[in-house]
């Protein structure tokens, strides 16, 4: 006899097929080997986190990386930590013929090592820019003409002063900063 509880069913919707755009391809890539999830399961959940921000966001335009150019980057840096992983391996398994030759593939894949890690730095770089660029609102976007006016009335007070050079100069710093965003 077949029992079974309705609560614990799921429903599942079934999607035939799909097309993606190349970016979307190697996004899709990257997720996969990054989070060791199915294809399912990363587009299911990348739709579900999509929609919670994609209904009641303005669209906004800074003068920064698209994110899509920070993920292609971060993608091509995976891609290189796995290549550097498979050549270790590839380097693991060789039979050295000496003392020498051990010593040298020791040094290459020390090197390898020190070429994964320098990756993983730039990549947490490169992730924390990412961050940056979500955390910016649509708010904050039309905050910046405001600061923009505000450091200018900073350069404008600073002249004058006994500290003059170092206020004018960090006036022109935030100027600079600003006038990159927008």
């Amino acid at each position: 006899m077949k029992c079974f509880c309705l609560f614990h069913m799921k429903e599942m919707k079934r999607v035939a097929s799909f097309s993606l755009t190349e970016a979307g391809y190697q996004a899709l890539l990257t997720l996969e080997k990054r989070t060791k999830k199915t294809r399912k399961e990363v587009v299911s959940s990348s739709l579900t986190a999509a929609l919670g921000t994609t209904l009641s966001q303005p669209v906004i335009t800074f003068q920064l990386p698209s994110p899509e150019e920070v993920m292609f980057l971060r993608t091509e840096i995976l891609n290189l930590e796995c290549s550097a992983d498979d050549l270790i391996k590839a380097l693991f398994g060789l039979r050295p013929k000496d003392k020498d030759q051990s010593k040298h593939i020791a040094g290459l894949i020390t090197q390898i090592q020190d070429h994964i890690k320098d990756l993983r730095v730039l990549d947490r770089i490169l992730s924390n820019k990412q961050h940056l660029l979500k955390s910016l609102s649509a708010s904050d976007y039309k905050l910046i003409p405001k600061l923009i006016d505000k450091a200018e009335e900073m350069k404008v007070a600073a002249f004058g002063k006994h500290d003059s050079t170092s206020r004018l100069a960090r006036a022109e710093v935030l100027l600079k900063l600003l006038r990159i965003v927008v």
